[in-house]
């Protein structure tokens, strides 16, 4: 039997040995995290995803705090916000939760877990292995960009039914290779967690112009998020994370 090795048990190296494992393979999942772990981004789960989770067996629906979502809106730097429905529905989910319950669905299938932070390219463990998968992500190479992430939590009756169902991405002429976020997701029947967030490239980063100045910039413009400030009933601190962006491209017509 082919022995395999998978660096990172998040959603892809966690499906991959879900699937390999199925076939018989002998899999070992390795990841440096103790799950349940969290991730700045990545709530949003498209409806393309939500397919694959159900190949897995993952019931996303069932998954604690999941969030239907009807429709997407794109605001410019102008302010001016374009809204479409989505053919299918997808859904947000907490990345701390959806990880999990993919790891478990690989747990289940045969793969081994192993808590240990690889090198891949240097780390004589990967010698064991007939193949090795790598699944780290953004880690698989040198992260170009930044992200930042407070989850905010409102009354549900601060939020029109529109506004729970509905994910919202954000430009800003302050920060034009970055990008803004408001993802909501359901915390019971009286609250509704925000996953509020910026993205940036790191090469753009500069003193009054760091990730942090851009999310507290989003924060006290933003006109939903303005509003909602005053009705929060609890507001984390932000967490940030290296995040691998493509890379960045103009063109002429």
């Amino acid at each position: 039997m082919r022995r395999i090795g998978i660096v990172g048990a998040g959603p892809a190296g966690s499906a991959a040995g879900f699937h390999l494992a199925a076939r018989g393979f002998s899999v070992t999942l390795i990841d440096r995290a103790h799950f349940p772990r969290d991730k700045v981004c990545g709530d949003w789960i498209p409806h393309a995803a939500l397919r694959e989770l159900e190949s897995l067996g993952v019931d996303a629906a069932a998954l604690p705090g999941a969030t239907l979502i009807r429709g997407t809106a794109l605001a410019s730097p102008a302010g001016l916000e374009t809204f479409a429905t989505l053919a299918r529905p997808a859904r947000c989910i907490r990345r701390c939760v959806l990880d999990d319950a993919v790891r478990d669905r690989a747990l289940a299938a045969g793969c081994t877990p192993l808590l240990r932070d690889v090198r891949v390219g240097s780390d004589r463990l990967l010698d064991e292995f007939d193949l090795v998968i790598d699944a780290r992500g953004a880690h698989t190479a040198a992260a170009n960009a930044v992200g930042l992430r407070a989850y905010w939590r409102v009354p549900r009756e601060a939020m029109t039914t529109h506004e729970r169902a509905c994910v919202r991405l954000f430009t800003d002429a302050a920060f034009p290779r970055g990008y803004a976020w408001i993802f909501p997701l359901d915390d019971g029947d009286d609250a509704v967690r925000l996953n509020i967030g910026v993205g940036m490239l790191r090469s753009d980063s500069r003193r009054g112009h760091t990730v942090t100045d851009f999310l507290a910039r989003f924060e006290t413009r933003n006109p939903m998020l303005r509003r909602l400030a005053p009705t929060a009933v609890g507001r984390e601190r932000p967490i940030g994370c290296h995040v691998g962006l493509g890379g960045w491209a103009t063109g002429t017509s």
